[in-house]
């Protein structure tokens, strides 16, 4: 079993500052409002986004998901899965937007390949529309995850306990995590 990451208090601080600049510039005004130095980069359905000037990281990947129902219908947007990281070969920066009918104590947990899970993910901010979960990965976990056939974040409804499962794209990951490296570290 994967458990919570131990983080400092200066990193837990500096991860919810991250996110909540990346969920309000993104989620709220839209990546179109936000003053890039590089126009956003698309792989699949993850959007790479550089910003200029020193909030935060400097790039980050985001793909938009949707919840799937026992159908297979889209029953709801699930929000924003975001990647980002701030120094180059340093853990990333794993967060997502999830219903605000997730049960909060658990978490939510990534899985590779219906392997067990990658990370765990505890819900550190929720709004009226939705909850976010958020973890640090480790470089090998990222390979893992960038290197699958299918993932999937996974959390439960407060109500039944019925899990809540979001694929997550990974077409065009690598590609999108690469560009971010190449931003840290400076090459084209």
């Amino acid at each position: 079993m994967v458990g919570f990451p131990k983080v400092s208090a200066e990193k837990g601080k500096a991860a919810y500052a991250f996110l909540s600049a990346l969920f309000a510039a993104l989620v709220v005004a839209g990546p179109s409002d936000a003053q890039t130095s590089t126009g956003p980069q698309h792989f699949g359905k993850w959007t790479v986004q550089c910003v200029a000037g020193d909030q935060g990281p400097p790039c980050e990947a985001t793909a938009a998901v949707t919840l799937r129902g026992e159908e297979g219908a889209g029953q709801a947007v699930a929000g924003l899965l975001a990647i980002a990281r701030t120094v180059p070969d340093g853990e990333w920066l794993v967060a997502m937007r999830l219903p605000i009918s997730a049960l909060l104590l658990p978490g939510a947990t990534l899985h590779a390949d219906d392997g067990p899970p990658i990370v765990q993910a505890p819900f550190s901010a929720c709004r009226p529309e939705s909850c976010i979960a958020n973890t640090m990965a480790s470089p090998q976990q990222m390979e893992i995850l960038a290197g699958a056939q299918d993932a999937i974040f996974v959390a439960y409804t407060a109500q039944d306990l019925r899990p809540i499962r979001v694929a997550v794209p990974v077409e065009g990951l690598l590609e999108s995590l690469a560009v971010i490296n190449e931003a840290l570290n400076g090459t084209p």
